[in-house]
This record gives C-alpha cells, structure tokens and sequence, in this order.
C-alpha cells in the first residue's frame, strides 16, 4: 500500500525520511525482527499464501538472531526508483487512473493537489536524496529509474537528471540512469531525450526500459493512444545513444 509523507515530516527527517519515516521504519521491523506482515503489505496479505512474501523471504531463526538488527538499521542502497508523476500520454488496458492522466480524464477521476505544497514537497524530497547520496559509498554502482506515469512527458524528470548528474559526477563506476517509457512522445520530446542524453553521457550508463507487449495494430490496442509508427523512429533515435536497452513486457 502506498501512504503519504508530509512535507513536515520530510523537513525533520531529511535523508533518513526514505527509511525511518513514521510508517516505514515500524513496518521494517514488524517484518524482520517479529517475521509478519505490517498492515501496509495489504497486498501480500490479502493474496496469502500464494504472495511475493511467501515465495521470496523464508526467513531462517538462526539467520533474524543474527542479522534482525543489522536489517532493520543497515543501508545497502544499489537502486533508486524516482515515480516523477502521473502524467501519461497512453490509457493501457491493465493500467488507471492511479498511474495515468489519461485514465483519469477517460473516467472523469480528479486528483486534488496543492501544486505550491507540491512544488514545495518535491523540492525538498529531491534535497533529501542528494543529501543521502552523498552518504553512499562512492566504489558502488547505484541505478536509479525513472517512472511515471510517462517520465518524458514529465517536465520534472530533465530536472532531476541534471541534478542527479551534479550529485553523483564522484562515482567511480558510472551510475546506472534507466528510464521506463512507453517511449510514445512527440519529435520535440524525444530530442529534448536525445540532447540529454548526449550531454550526461560522460556520467551516467544510460538504460532505456521500453513498455510494450506486442507490434503494430495489435500493440495500438493493447496501449490506447500508441502510434505505432512513431514509436518505432523514436526506438531508432535511443538505440544509437543508450548502453543498454530492455524491453519490459
């Protein structure tokens, strides 16, 4: 389940508010040091026992006496996912409002946002975690993935990459910079993608994680509002300029 962290709380907290905000951290230690399922995991819950719980953490006695402590306090941060909103240019036919725009207006669903205490709370979120990456070692490779809604549509998103960049230019091994897209958006987007990833090339691994489930006709109706044409010359324009490429189904 997702809950909200207000911006007070993300003031108080800084860099420890992605691991020891009022929810999160009591939930990590339900889960590792009592072995049970907070209430957050209502997911895993209500689809016991045949949930992601059961099927990846069987937790041995012997291993919670001697690592609990150590799981409930200790860092070991490789990857970082940034959701950077709901906007979407796509209404998919396994998705919603929740993740996208265009769901939204098809269902007449309204989102009731503060855009100032928006602005303001993203800001500060966006200070917390330069703040926690400066902390990480700097011999690890860390990934972050940007996810949306659609990231390219997403004027925030070139933000946070030129921050990122700022932040993260120490590394020694470059860090991984993925984004997930439908990779549907129009000329000017794509170029302002191709023009950033140029310029941080020095930086970053770039990874472009395509959505898509299957071609032509077929993939149009599947993602309502693809243009199959356009998406595959926007798929040419990435394959010169990305280290890496998947394709997630």
């Amino acid at each position: 389940i997702m809950y909200p962290v207000d911006l007070e709380e993300v003031e108080e907290l800084g860099a420890d508010v992605f691991f020891k905000n009022k929810r999160h951290y009591p939930d990590r230690q339900k889960s590792v040091l009592e072995n049970i399922m907070p209430a957050s995991c209502e997911y895993c819950i209500e689809s016991a026992p045949n949930s992601i719980k059961n099927v990846w953490n069987v937790w041995r006695d012997d291993f919670i006496e001697e690592q609990g402590t150590d799981l409930v306090d200790a860092v070991h941060t490789k990857h970082i996912e940034i959701d950077v909103g709901r906007s979407c240019d796509m209404a998919c036919v396994y998705c919603g409002p929740r993740s996208s725009s265009t769901w939204s207006k098809e269902l007449g669903v309204k989102w009731d946002v503060d855009e100032d205490l928006s602005e303001a709370w993203a800001d500060r979120v966006l200070e917390a975690l330069r703040e926690y990456i400066l902390t990480l070692p700097r011999d690890q490779q860390i990934t972050f993935n940007l996810l949306g809604g659609e990231p390219l549509l997403v004027t925030r998103s070139y933000d946070i990459i030129e921050y990122l960049a700022e932040t993260c230019c120490d590394f020694e091994h470059k860090p991984i910079l993925m984004i997930t897209t439908n990779l549907n958006c129009k000329p000017a987007l794509i170029k302002k993608l191709e023009k950033t990833m140029k310029k941080t090339a020095d930086i970053f691994e770039w990874q472009i994680a395509i959505s898509i489930e299957d071609v032509g006709h077929r993939a149009e109706r599947v993602r309502h509002g693809l243009k199959w044409d356009r998406f595959t010359e926007n798929v040419e324009v990435v394959k010169g300029l990305a280290d890496k490429i998947y394709i997630t189904m």
